[in-house]
């Protein structure tokens, strides 16, 4: 029996839920990075490597470089600080930090950047698992899980456009209705068609994975006889690698009329051997606050020859572990009985994720015939994660009582005890990373007083 007036005290419930949400990541964020002043949030939390790389890239979209032709004649930087010969597909989340950067100081603009990203992460999930039917209290347990986990914490570091997942969970919605709906409905076509733009705007990472996934539900709806459910999925595709193309219209026009330049996008398979997703590095932490675990996965995996490349950052924690074990239990335990509830559509999803990026799987054989733009499969781990927490505030979490809250309390303690190195070290850093901007403010300011007016500066290339 449904009460009376039942579908808008959820709607409410949800706002409210999603506003708690969001007021515990931005707690979150300033206790792990000691940004609790106006002071501190002028400091980047990071200032090396691709984060200075980024933030000159946001400086640069700032100025207002359209997509189709990025350059930035302002900065003096030979051929404009041209950036069109290299592929820039998560033109979405840049052009969000140019317009940060226009309107904040640059370390600012650096810091609500990261917390944007984690933001919409935890948004972005707790509402797609509320649309697979998860009760909002586990749900908001997970999404923090999710949106702080070490894979975002190592990410949001440098690489902004793999920071922002928070489309990602709505890759499985989509998939189970593809599934399951006969046929499916209206609201999945238009939600299908705006999620397949969104992530072609995004980390070609997350948009190819989404069309495995369509392709796998239109193949089976093809191999069942059901020809009119294999149009959806065909449409999702084509939807998004249209609006992938566009995207690349500078790259496009940038090579009919420079030419070829290899040198801007170097792939070789030896990268595939590096970056390949394997499963220790889900498993084994460089660093973590249980010190034994650290040194025991230094010593019988990385110290016998495994490298610490960016594969560092697939690392899933506690939290991450224990939920992708209880959802391969699950499945396991379904596959067995045969009767019963059905393999969980998060497990199946979750083995077309290691089919694809574990090293020597399809991203790899794809590789060996010249596909190599997806070298680094180990960024796939957040999908994982992702599957894994959408299962367990779905099904272990999903009954009212008291071992559902005792589950989502002890899932946020985990990940807070392992946070506890980031925010111990946030105050040394912030101090170290402030002295390295005061010195390169010092740096710039002697440069503009010794060079000529409009001198050409050579820059990598527009920082």
């Amino acid at each position: 029996m449904t009460l009376p007036g039942a579908p808008s005290i959820r709607r409410r419930f949800d706002v409210v839920a999603h506003l708690v949400l969001a007021l515990a990541c931005v707690l979150l964020f300033c206790w792990i990075h000691a940004r609790w002043t106006t002071a501190a949030w002028r400091i980047p939390v990071f200032y090396t490597g691709d984060a200075l790389f980024n933030l000159g890239l946001a400086q640069s979209l700032a100025d207002g470089a359209p997509p189709w032709d990025i350059r930035d004649a302002r900065l003096n930087a030979p051929f404009s600080g041209a950036l069109n010969a290299y592929p820039l597909s998560e033109k979405l989340p840049h052009y969000l930090y140019g317009l940060l950067a226009a309107w904040m100081p640059p370390g600012v603009a650096c810091n609500m950047a990261m917390l944007l990203a984690q933001l919409t992460a935890a948004l972005g999930f707790l509402a797609a698992a509320r649309l697979r039917g998860a009760r909002a209290g586990p749900a908001a347990a997970c999404a923090l899980v999710f949106a702080f986990s070490h894979y975002l914490i190592f990410h949001t570091r440098g690489f902004v456009g793999l920071a922002y997942v928070g489309h990602v969970p709505f890759f499985f919605v989509l998939f189970d209705r593809l599934l399951n709906d006969v046929p499916p409905g209206r609201r999945v076509w238009q939600g299908g068609l705006a999620l397949a733009a969104l992530s072609a705007c995004m980390s070609p990472y997350y948009g190819f994975f989404l069309l495995v996934l369509l392709g796998t539900a239109g193949a089976g709806a093809a191999l069942r006889g059901e020809w009119r459910r294999v149009a959806l999925p065909a449409l999702l595709a084509a939807t998004f690698l249209a609006v992938f193309a566009l995207n690349q219209t500078n790259v496009i026009l940038d090579r009919l009329r420079e030419g070829e330049n290899p040198a801007a996008v170097y792939r070789t398979f030896a990268h595939l051997n590096l970056w390949g997703l394997r499963l220790g590095d889900l498993v084994w932490p460089t660093a973590h606050v249980w010190e034994g675990w650290t040194r025991f996965a230094a010593r019988c995996y990385f110290g016998p020859g495994t490298p610490i490349t960016e594969s560092r950052g697939a690392f899933l924690g506690l939290g991450g572990l224990l939920a992708l074990l209880a959802l391969g239990f699950t499945a396991v335990r379904a596959l067995a009985r045969r009767t019963g509830p059905r393999v969980p559509v998060e497990a199946g999803a979750a083995a077309l994720t290691l089919a694809f990026a574990l090293a020597g799987g399809l991203a790899h054989l794809l590789g060996s015939f010249g596909f190599l733009f997806l070298r680094c499969t180990n960024r796939y781990s957040i999908i994982l994660l992702c599957l894994a927490l959408l299962f367990l505030c779905r099904v272990p979490l999903a009954r009212p009582g008291r071992m559902a809250v005792l589950g989502a309390a002890l899932l946020l303690l985990l990940r807070g005890w392992e946070l506890l190195p980031h925010a111990a070290s946030a105050e040394e850093s912030r101090s170290e990373i402030a002295g390295q901007v005061a010195s390169d403010q010092a740096f710039a300011a002697a440069l503009e007083a010794g060079l000529p007016a409009a001198a050409c500066v050579f820059q990598l290339p527009v920082t």
